[in-house]
């Protein structure tokens, strides 16, 4: 395995949302960002290789470091005090359609791993609300993610 790759606070500051879901960073009095808080919306199917889902956009360097590799994702969350999604869906988001993962989630909170499958010229990682309730937004509050590259 190569060093992980650690997105944290700073790199949820501004999200690529998706028309899918509902998106909000929770910030400290000063406006940094702590947590990012996405939610799907009613009636919506799983995700698919279409999709973008909320994205956190990588800088170069950081892309670099798992383009053309297999990773596992590993997110920190916690549930929502109200409506918590079922599951949670990640990606590696390149050039190439997206190859999902889904993982169920416990209504407390936790760290959900996801084995990624290698993606081209990666430029941000994907993430979907996952609900098997259809009559309401769903959702869950990501408060970290580790990307490790497998060798």
């Amino acid at each position: 395995q190569g060093q992980a790759l650690v997105l944290g606070p700073a790199a949820f500051d501004a999200p690529s949302p998706s028309p899918d879901q509902h998106l909000i960073v929770m910030r400290d009095f000063w406006g940094r960002p702590l947590t990012l808080r996405i939610a799907v919306l009613p009636d919506q199917p799983e995700p698919t290789p279409a999709e973008r889902g909320v994205r956190i956009l990588l800088s170069p360097e950081a892309a670099a470091r798992v383009t053309d590799t297999p990773v596992t994702v590993e997110v920190s969350y916690n549930p929502l005090n109200i409506n918590t999604a079922t599951g949670l869906a990640v990606s590696l988001q390149g050039i190439a359609p997206a190859d999902w993962v889904i993982q169920e989630i416990a209504a407390q909170p936790g760290v959900v791993s996801f084995t990624l499958p290698a993606q081209m010229a990666v430029d941000a990682i994907g993430f979907r609300a996952i609900s098997s309730n259809n009559d309401q937004a769903y959702g869950v509050e990501i408060t970290n993610v580790r990307v490790l590259p497998q060798s």
